[in-house]
């Protein structure tokens, strides 16, 4: 008898080194409540920077402060070599009663979590959901990581996730991405 496992769904999970100096590097903005729009339950400057078709300015010391972790990330070759796309960078911060509902970032490519606010002890990680049902009960499958803040979790663009409710009087703050093949033109390379 052969047991194989032909649909593998990678999730990647990378402790970024030097978090502190790093974070302080990257230095996020403040959310305000101008970052509470669209009937998004979230702080979050994706709009902004969507609808304006740039990149936040913290985009740049972002991407110089995890090189070496997308190094690692592109050296595992779960995208055609070459350069990354990534079309837009945003924050989100979550406070109590917050949260993100079910949602994925398309149907190619990597998307990535970086948790830069976020305190194991009092908040909850982005809940993952299977695109498949377990194969005996037929029951949809979920999984939670275990995150510190400085974790950096990459997972394919088409799973859905969401952010549970926040309950935690102490905001949670984290960073996203998309990663795409190089076709075209791209906004920033990696």
């Amino acid at each position: 008898m052969i047991v194989i496992d032909p649909f593998r769904i990678p999730m990647i999970i990378i402790p970024v080194m030097n978090w502190e100096k790093k974070k302080e590097y990257i230095n996020l903005p403040e959310y305000t409540d101008a970052h509470l729009e669209q009937g998004v339950t979230v702080y979050t400057d994706f709009f902004d920077n969507y609808q304006s078709d740039t990149q936040p300015e913290y985009a740049d010391r972002l991407f110089k402060a995890l090189k070496p972790e997308l190094e690692d990330f592109k050296c595992e070759k779960f995208l055609p070599e070459g350069p990354i796309q990534i079309p837009y960078v945003w924050f989100q911060t979550a406070l109590k009663g917050n949260r993100h509902a079910l949602h994925n970032h398309g149907q190619t490519g990597f998307s990535a979590v970086l948790y830069y606010d976020f305190d194991p002890e009092q908040h909850q990680a982005t809940t993952f959901y299977c695109p498949f049902n377990h194969y005996n009960t037929g029951s949809e499958m979920s999984f939670t990581p275990r995150c510190n803040e400085g974790d950096l979790v990459i997972f394919p663009s088409y799973i859905l996730h969401e952010s549970q409710p926040h309950t935690s009087d102490k905001p949670r703050t984290i960073v996203s991405w998309n990663m795409l093949p190089t076709y075209d033109t791209p906004r920033i390379l990696v």
